[in-house]
Protein backbone atom coordinates (compact mmCIF):
# COMPACT_ATOMS: atom_id res chain seq x y z
CA UNK A 1 0.00 0.00 0.00
CA UNK A 2 1.15 3.55 -0.61
CA UNK A 3 -0.40 6.97 0.21
CA UNK A 4 0.89 10.32 -0.26
CA UNK A 5 0.64 13.56 1.55
CA UNK A 6 1.18 11.84 4.87
CA UNK A 7 2.59 13.47 8.19
CA UNK A 8 2.41 10.33 10.42
CA UNK A 9 0.81 6.94 9.47
CA UNK A 10 -0.17 4.08 12.25
CA UNK A 11 -0.66 0.39 11.15
CA UNK A 12 -2.92 -1.56 13.26
CA UNK A 13 -3.00 -5.48 12.74
CA UNK A 14 -4.19 -8.53 14.94
CA UNK A 15 -3.15 -12.36 14.56
CA UNK A 16 -6.52 -13.57 15.68
CA UNK A 17 -7.74 -11.40 12.12
CA UNK A 18 -4.48 -12.04 10.02
CA UNK A 19 -5.87 -10.49 6.55
CA UNK A 20 -7.09 -7.46 8.41
CA UNK A 21 -5.39 -4.20 8.50
CA UNK A 22 -6.51 -0.42 9.41
CA UNK A 23 -3.82 2.01 8.63
CA UNK A 24 -4.95 6.00 9.98
CA UNK A 25 -2.94 8.55 8.93
CA UNK A 26 -2.15 12.67 9.65
CA UNK A 27 -2.85 14.22 6.21
CA UNK A 28 0.01 16.67 6.07
CA UNK A 29 -1.04 19.53 3.98
CA UNK A 30 -4.14 20.40 6.52
CA UNK A 31 -3.67 18.20 9.47
CA UNK A 32 -6.78 16.29 9.22
CA UNK A 33 -7.01 12.43 9.68
CA UNK A 34 -8.16 9.58 7.01
CA UNK A 35 -8.27 5.86 7.65
CA UNK A 36 -7.68 2.81 5.21
CA UNK A 37 -8.69 -0.88 5.83
CA UNK A 38 -7.66 -4.26 3.72
CA UNK A 39 -9.10 -7.24 4.32
CA UNK A 40 -6.78 -8.88 2.36
CA UNK A 41 -3.55 -8.16 4.01
CA UNK A 42 -2.49 -5.61 1.87
CA UNK A 43 -3.22 -6.27 -1.31
CA UNK A 44 -6.15 -4.23 -1.71
CA UNK A 45 -7.62 -1.36 0.28
CA UNK A 46 -10.49 0.63 0.49
CA UNK A 47 -10.28 4.68 -0.32
CA UNK A 48 -9.02 7.19 2.43
CA UNK A 49 -12.38 7.80 5.03
CA UNK A 50 -11.66 11.17 6.74
CA UNK A 51 -12.48 10.99 10.40
CA UNK A 52 -14.93 13.85 11.02
CA UNK A 53 -14.26 16.25 13.90
CA UNK A 54 -10.46 15.76 14.07
CA UNK A 55 -8.33 18.75 12.85
CA UNK A 56 -4.93 20.56 13.67
CA UNK A 57 -3.73 16.78 14.57
CA UNK A 58 -0.37 16.10 15.69
CA UNK A 59 -0.26 12.53 17.10
CA UNK A 60 -1.74 9.95 17.37
CA UNK A 61 -2.13 6.00 18.25
CA UNK A 62 -4.65 3.39 17.54
CA UNK A 63 -4.91 -0.54 18.81
CA UNK A 64 -6.77 -3.60 16.89
CA UNK A 65 -8.50 -5.89 18.79
CA UNK A 66 -8.75 -9.62 18.40
CA UNK A 67 -13.12 -8.85 17.95
CA UNK A 68 -11.91 -6.43 14.96
CA UNK A 69 -12.63 -3.44 16.69
CA UNK A 70 -10.09 -0.11 16.95
CA UNK A 71 -9.42 1.90 19.19
CA UNK A 72 -7.88 5.35 18.25
CA UNK A 73 -6.70 7.76 20.74
CA UNK A 74 -5.42 11.65 19.14
CA UNK A 75 -3.77 14.60 19.90
CA UNK A 76 -5.77 17.71 17.76
CA UNK A 77 -6.37 21.19 17.81
CA UNK A 78 -2.35 21.72 18.55
CA UNK A 79 -0.41 24.90 18.00
CA UNK A 80 2.34 23.50 17.10
CA UNK A 81 4.71 20.78 17.03
CA UNK A 82 5.20 20.79 20.18
CA UNK A 83 1.13 19.99 21.23
CA UNK A 84 0.78 23.50 22.86
CA UNK A 85 -2.97 24.48 23.35
CA UNK A 86 -4.13 20.53 22.30
CA UNK A 87 -6.76 18.28 23.19
CA UNK A 88 -7.06 14.65 23.38
CA UNK A 89 -9.67 12.50 21.84
CA UNK A 90 -10.91 9.26 21.15
CA UNK A 91 -12.40 7.23 18.71
CA UNK A 92 -13.49 3.61 17.35
CA UNK A 93 -14.14 1.90 14.62
CA UNK A 94 -15.82 -1.04 14.79
CA UNK A 95 -15.86 -3.86 12.47
CA UNK A 96 -17.52 -3.42 9.31
CA UNK A 97 -18.57 -0.27 10.19
CA UNK A 98 -17.30 3.91 10.13
CA UNK A 99 -15.08 5.56 12.28
CA UNK A 100 -18.02 7.39 15.14
CA UNK A 101 -17.51 10.87 16.37
CA UNK A 102 -14.52 11.59 18.83
CA UNK A 103 -15.03 11.77 22.15
CA UNK A 104 -12.80 14.51 24.12
CA UNK A 105 -11.36 12.77 27.05
CA UNK A 106 -8.78 16.28 27.93
CA UNK A 107 -9.60 19.94 26.94
CA UNK A 108 -8.02 21.99 25.29
CA UNK A 109 -6.56 25.43 26.98
CA UNK A 110 -3.58 28.00 26.71
CA UNK A 111 -0.13 27.07 26.76
CA UNK A 112 -0.52 23.28 27.64
CA UNK A 113 1.14 20.60 26.60
CA UNK A 114 -0.92 17.10 25.80
CA UNK A 115 2.01 14.78 23.85
CA UNK A 116 3.14 11.17 23.13
CA UNK A 117 0.05 8.64 23.34
CA UNK A 118 1.15 5.16 23.30
CA UNK A 119 -1.24 1.85 23.59
CA UNK A 120 -0.56 -1.75 24.16
CA UNK A 121 -2.04 -5.31 23.99
CA UNK A 122 -3.13 -6.51 27.68
CA UNK A 123 -5.50 -9.66 27.91
CA UNK A 124 -8.53 -11.15 25.43
CA UNK A 125 -9.63 -8.18 23.14
CA UNK A 126 -8.56 -5.26 25.82
CA UNK A 127 -5.69 -2.98 25.89
CA UNK A 128 -3.96 -0.11 27.45
CA UNK A 129 -3.60 3.25 26.36
CA UNK A 130 -1.75 6.45 27.72
CA UNK A 131 -0.73 10.07 27.06
CA UNK A 132 1.24 12.88 28.41
CA UNK A 133 0.29 16.15 30.00
CA UNK A 134 1.08 19.59 31.33
CA UNK A 135 -1.37 21.99 32.69
CA UNK A 136 0.21 24.66 32.97
CA UNK A 137 3.14 25.18 29.92
CA UNK A 138 7.01 24.82 29.90
CA UNK A 139 6.99 28.06 32.01
CA UNK A 140 6.15 26.24 35.32
CA UNK A 141 7.99 23.50 37.74
CA UNK A 142 6.60 20.33 38.73
CA UNK A 143 3.21 19.90 36.54
CA UNK A 144 3.74 16.87 34.00
CA UNK A 145 1.80 13.98 34.53
CA UNK A 146 -0.05 11.26 32.65
CA UNK A 147 -2.88 9.80 32.30
CA UNK A 148 -4.18 6.19 31.16
CA UNK A 149 -7.78 5.16 29.39
CA UNK A 150 -8.95 1.17 29.67
CA UNK A 151 -10.17 -0.14 26.44
CA UNK A 152 -12.46 -3.84 27.42
CA UNK A 153 -12.65 -4.33 22.89
CA UNK A 154 -15.59 -2.15 22.48
CA UNK A 155 -15.58 0.70 24.87
CA UNK A 156 -13.35 3.14 27.27
CA UNK A 157 -15.09 2.95 30.86
CA UNK A 158 -12.48 4.85 32.28
CA UNK A 159 -9.49 7.10 32.08
CA UNK A 160 -7.38 7.35 35.44
CA UNK A 161 -4.24 9.56 36.29
CA UNK A 162 -1.23 7.76 36.58
CA UNK A 163 0.43 9.71 39.41
CA UNK A 164 4.10 10.64 38.21
CA UNK A 165 6.20 12.07 41.08
CA UNK A 166 4.54 15.15 42.38
CA UNK A 167 8.41 17.10 41.51
CA UNK A 168 8.01 15.66 37.38
CA UNK A 169 8.41 18.03 34.88
CA UNK A 170 9.05 19.33 31.43
CA UNK A 171 10.19 18.33 28.91
CA UNK A 172 7.47 15.54 28.17
CA UNK A 173 10.24 13.37 26.78
CA UNK A 174 9.45 10.30 26.74
CA UNK A 175 6.18 8.15 27.61
CA UNK A 176 5.02 5.03 27.07
CA UNK A 177 2.83 2.33 28.62
CA UNK A 178 3.71 -1.48 29.04
CA UNK A 179 2.27 -4.80 29.97
CA UNK A 180 3.28 -7.80 32.32
CA UNK A 181 0.56 -10.77 31.92
CA UNK A 182 2.42 -13.27 33.92
CA UNK A 183 2.45 -10.69 36.69
CA UNK A 184 -1.69 -8.80 35.64
CA UNK A 185 0.61 -5.47 36.00
CA UNK A 186 0.81 -2.53 34.36
CA UNK A 187 3.55 0.17 33.75
CA UNK A 188 4.12 3.37 32.85
CA UNK A 189 7.59 4.40 31.74
CA UNK A 190 9.17 8.16 32.15
CA UNK A 191 12.29 10.33 31.21
CA UNK A 192 12.62 12.94 34.24
CA UNK A 193 15.19 14.31 36.53
CA UNK A 194 13.89 14.60 39.24
CA UNK A 195 16.25 12.53 41.45
CA UNK A 196 19.49 14.46 40.65
CA UNK A 197 18.55 17.61 38.74
CA UNK A 198 20.33 17.47 35.71
CA UNK A 199 20.29 20.46 33.60
CA UNK A 200 20.45 18.75 30.50
CA UNK A 201 19.75 15.55 31.36
CA UNK A 202 17.42 12.77 33.47
CA UNK A 203 16.55 9.40 34.07
CA UNK A 204 14.34 6.79 33.28
CA UNK A 205 11.29 5.80 35.64
CA UNK A 206 8.87 3.13 35.81
CA UNK A 207 5.49 3.38 37.24
CA UNK A 208 3.73 -0.13 37.87
CA UNK A 209 -0.09 -0.97 39.23
CA UNK A 210 -1.94 -3.80 39.20
CA UNK A 211 -3.97 -3.94 36.10
CA UNK A 212 -6.77 -2.91 35.19
CA UNK A 213 -6.62 -1.48 38.56
CA UNK A 214 -6.23 2.29 38.76
CA UNK A 215 -2.66 4.43 39.66
CA UNK A 216 -3.54 5.15 43.42
CA UNK A 217 -1.42 2.37 45.27
CA UNK A 218 1.33 2.71 42.02
CA UNK A 219 4.95 3.23 43.09
CA UNK A 220 7.78 4.40 40.85
CA UNK A 221 10.92 2.71 40.22
CA UNK A 222 13.99 4.24 38.32
CA UNK A 223 15.08 1.96 36.03
CA UNK A 224 17.82 3.35 34.05
CA UNK A 225 20.45 5.97 36.26
CA UNK A 226 21.73 8.59 33.51
CA UNK A 227 24.05 10.63 33.91
CA UNK A 228 23.98 14.74 34.10
CA UNK A 229 24.11 14.89 30.30
CA UNK A 230 22.41 11.91 29.05
CA UNK A 231 18.95 11.69 28.15
CA UNK A 232 17.39 7.93 28.50
CA UNK A 233 13.98 7.97 26.27
CA UNK A 234 12.26 5.67 24.24
CA UNK A 235 11.47 2.85 26.78
CA UNK A 236 9.94 0.04 26.16
CA UNK A 237 9.51 -2.95 28.73
CA UNK A 238 8.35 -6.25 28.63
CA UNK A 239 8.12 -9.48 30.68
CA UNK A 240 10.29 -12.42 28.57
CA UNK A 241 9.30 -16.03 28.53
CA UNK A 242 12.73 -16.86 30.78
CA UNK A 243 11.32 -14.71 33.39
CA UNK A 244 13.41 -11.43 33.16
CA UNK A 245 11.84 -8.33 32.34
CA UNK A 246 13.26 -6.95 29.32
CA UNK A 247 14.37 -2.87 28.85
CA UNK A 248 14.74 -1.17 25.58
CA UNK A 249 15.74 2.20 25.34
CA UNK A 250 17.56 5.11 23.72
CA UNK A 251 20.40 6.62 25.51
CA UNK A 252 21.42 10.22 24.14
CA UNK A 253 24.09 12.07 25.28
CA UNK A 254 25.54 15.57 24.90
CA UNK A 255 23.59 18.99 24.40
CA UNK A 256 20.09 19.10 24.23
CA UNK A 257 19.50 21.02 20.80
CA UNK A 258 22.26 19.40 19.38
CA UNK A 259 23.19 15.80 20.66
CA UNK A 260 26.74 14.12 20.20
CA UNK A 261 25.06 10.75 20.08
CA UNK A 262 21.79 8.27 20.77
CA UNK A 263 22.68 4.74 20.98
CA UNK A 264 20.11 2.35 21.22
CA UNK A 265 20.31 -0.63 24.27
CA UNK A 266 19.01 -3.33 25.74
CA UNK A 267 18.96 -4.25 29.70
CA UNK A 268 17.29 -7.20 31.47
CA UNK A 269 16.64 -8.48 34.79
CA UNK A 270 13.93 -10.02 36.77
CA UNK A 271 12.67 -7.04 38.92
CA UNK A 272 12.31 -3.79 38.08
CA UNK A 273 14.19 -3.08 41.24
CA UNK A 274 17.70 -4.41 39.31
CA UNK A 275 17.45 -3.12 36.24
CA UNK A 276 19.04 0.02 37.13
CA UNK A 277 22.04 -2.04 37.88
CA UNK A 278 21.97 -3.80 34.41
CA UNK A 279 24.38 -3.87 32.22
CA UNK A 280 23.51 -2.78 28.92
CA UNK A 281 23.62 -4.52 25.61
CA UNK A 282 24.39 -1.84 22.41
CA UNK A 283 21.59 -2.71 20.12
CA UNK A 284 22.81 0.30 17.42
CA UNK A 285 25.37 2.99 17.76
CA UNK A 286 23.54 5.45 15.69
CA UNK A 287 19.87 6.04 16.05
CA UNK A 288 18.14 9.14 14.65
CA UNK A 289 17.47 11.81 17.10
CA UNK A 290 13.32 12.39 18.08
CA UNK A 291 12.37 15.97 17.60
CA UNK A 292 8.74 17.52 17.17
CA UNK A 293 9.59 18.69 13.93
CA UNK A 294 7.26 16.92 11.14
CA UNK A 295 5.76 14.95 14.33
CA UNK A 296 9.09 12.72 14.31
CA UNK A 297 8.50 11.97 18.40
CA UNK A 298 9.44 8.37 18.05
CA UNK A 299 12.35 6.91 16.50
CA UNK A 300 12.37 3.45 17.96
CA UNK A 301 9.23 1.16 18.42
CA UNK A 302 9.50 -2.45 19.88
CA UNK A 303 6.61 -4.92 20.60
CA UNK A 304 6.09 -8.46 21.58
CA UNK A 305 4.76 -11.52 19.16
CA UNK A 306 2.74 -14.10 20.16
CA UNK A 307 5.30 -16.47 21.25
CA UNK A 308 7.25 -13.90 23.88
CA UNK A 309 10.07 -12.88 21.39
CA UNK A 310 10.50 -9.00 21.14
CA UNK A 311 10.89 -7.14 17.77
CA UNK A 312 12.94 -4.04 17.28
CA UNK A 313 12.65 -1.85 14.97
CA UNK A 314 13.90 1.58 14.63
CA UNK A 315 15.41 4.74 12.43
CA UNK A 316 19.34 5.03 11.90
CA UNK A 317 21.14 8.67 11.67
CA UNK A 318 20.90 8.27 8.05
CA UNK A 319 17.13 7.54 7.99
CA UNK A 320 17.38 4.10 7.27
CA UNK A 321 15.02 1.33 9.16
CA UNK A 322 16.26 -1.38 11.10
CA UNK A 323 14.82 -4.49 12.10
CA UNK A 324 16.08 -7.32 15.07
CA UNK A 325 14.48 -9.88 16.79
CA UNK A 326 15.35 -10.60 20.18
CA UNK A 327 14.80 -14.10 21.88
CA UNK A 328 12.83 -13.56 24.84
CA UNK A 329 13.98 -16.51 26.83
CA UNK A 330 17.95 -16.17 25.98
CA UNK A 331 18.18 -12.65 25.20
CA UNK A 332 20.23 -13.80 22.33
CA UNK A 333 19.98 -11.19 19.42
CA UNK A 334 18.64 -12.46 16.03
CA UNK A 335 20.46 -10.87 12.57
CA UNK A 336 20.41 -7.29 12.10
CA UNK A 337 17.99 -6.51 8.65
CA UNK A 338 17.17 -3.46 6.91
CA UNK A 339 13.98 -3.33 6.23
CA UNK A 340 13.72 0.19 3.97
CA UNK A 341 16.63 2.73 3.08
CA UNK A 342 15.52 6.45 3.44
CA UNK A 343 12.62 6.83 5.36
CA UNK A 344 11.18 7.42 8.63
CA UNK A 345 10.08 5.31 10.52
CA UNK A 346 6.01 5.81 11.94
CA UNK A 347 4.85 2.50 13.41
CA UNK A 348 4.46 -1.38 13.95
CA UNK A 349 2.47 -4.29 14.32
CA UNK A 350 3.00 -7.44 15.55
CA UNK A 351 1.34 -11.08 15.44
CA UNK A 352 2.76 -14.79 15.42
CA UNK A 353 4.81 -14.81 12.48
CA UNK A 354 4.17 -11.29 10.42
CA UNK A 355 5.59 -7.94 11.39
CA UNK A 356 3.68 -4.60 9.71
CA UNK A 357 6.21 -1.51 9.37
CA UNK A 358 4.97 1.48 8.34
CA UNK A 359 6.98 4.33 7.04
CA UNK A 360 7.36 7.71 4.80
CA UNK A 361 9.52 8.88 2.13
CA UNK A 362 10.73 12.41 3.64
CA UNK A 363 11.16 13.90 0.21
CA UNK A 364 8.00 13.13 -0.91
CA UNK A 365 5.73 12.51 1.97
CA UNK A 366 4.23 9.30 0.39
CA UNK A 367 3.49 6.80 3.36
CA UNK A 368 3.81 2.72 2.75
CA UNK A 369 3.24 -0.27 4.86
CA UNK A 370 6.26 -3.10 4.50
CA UNK A 371 5.03 -6.36 5.71
CA UNK A 372 8.20 -8.83 7.26
CA UNK A 373 7.53 -12.86 7.86
CA UNK A 374 9.65 -14.04 10.34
Amino acid sequence: MSASNIRKGVVAYHPNLPNYLVYTYIRNSDLTVYSRTSMDGGTSWTSPVQISGLNYTRDLVTMLSGNGNTVGLFIDYANNDAGEGARVVTSRLLYGGAWEAPIQRMFSEGSTLRRLPSAVRTVGNECLLGFGYDNVGASMWDDTNAYTLYWDGSSIPSMNPVNLSPATDNPIYSQQVAFDPSMSTMYYLYFDNHMEGELDGGDLFVISAYYPSDWSEAYETRVVNASASQRPSQGYLFRGNGGDLLLIYALEEGPPLNPASNTLRLRYDPGLGGLEYSTDTILENYVSVITDNNSRYRTVYAAQDTSGNIHVVWQDASWNVKWRKINSTTHELGVEYTVCLYRWLDSISVGSDKLYVSVIDPTTLDGSIIEVTF
